[in-house]
């Protein structure tokens, strides 16, 4: 019998089935949620893809998928595994392009499901934003339409590789947010790199396992060199 494993990682418990009549059963049986995601950084043109799989539902166990279980992300393998980071699957491309995500089951079922640029919703930051204060909170206004229900705008600074705590703003309507000056107590007044991340509602997936479902999620960065200052 060929050995099918599945890990499965409870909230505070990790169980490890493998090799046995109970393991392939509960593959080829239990449908699987699917969380995609893709994150497209239009400052450096990379495409940044995540996958991760839960049993029979969004708050079910998290899955490592083993033995004839696969992952395609436009007919690649995911370049990195984190059994740290809720079990996730990640694959980065070297431009800006479309994401199909490929998951065949155990029992040779396959689902394809795809996220593109057309998905997303755009955003960027100003040409007078220039400076940010390291003494008060400054305003981080963006362009591109108003936030919308279900969405979430992230900011924060990298200045010498230290990355500064996020700033979220999650209001219907809004084209700003407020970025504490609490969050820069590491930088220093000088040059920074300020990113600005607008993840979008979620949305349904195409191929879904059984009553499962899922979800897929885009999310657009942009990045500009900005001055810390008093």
């Amino acid at each position: 019998m060929l050995c099918k494993t599945v890990i499965l990682l409870g909230c505070a418990m990790l169980a490890i089935l493998s090799c046995s009549k109970d393991t392939s059963t509960f593959v080829n049986t239990v449908p699987i949620y699917q969380d995609l995601k893709v994150t497209f950084d239009k400052t450096t043109r990379h495409s940044t893809a995540l996958a991760n799989f839960r049993a029979n539902n969004a708050n079910g166990l998290r899955l490592a998928l083993n033995g004839s279980s696969d992952l395609l992300f436009n007919g690649n393998h995911p370049q990195i595994f984190s059994s740290t980071n809720a079990y996730s699957y990640t694959y980065e491309a070297d431009s800006l392009q479309n994401m199909q995500f490929t998951f065949k089951k155990s029992n040779e079922q396959v689902f394809n499901n795809t996220i593109s640029l057309k998905d997303t919703t755009n955003i960027d930051l100003p040409p007078t934003l220039t400076n940010v204060s390291i003494r008060q909170n400054t305003t981080i206004p963006f362009t591109g339409k108003p936030l919308q229900f279900g969405e979430q705008v992230t900011v924060y600074l990298v200045q010498h590789n230290t990355q500064s705590g996020l700033a979220t703003e999650s209001t219907p309507g809004v084209t700003s947010l407020v970025f504490p000056a609490s969050l820069l107590s590491n930088f220093t007044v000088g040059s920074a790199d300020l990113y600005i991340e607008r993840t979008g509602l979620p949305m349904s997936l195409s191929e879904t396992d059984g009553t499962a479902g899922g979800q897929k999620v885009t999310s657009v960065v942009v990045a500009k060199r900005v001055i810390i200052n008093e």
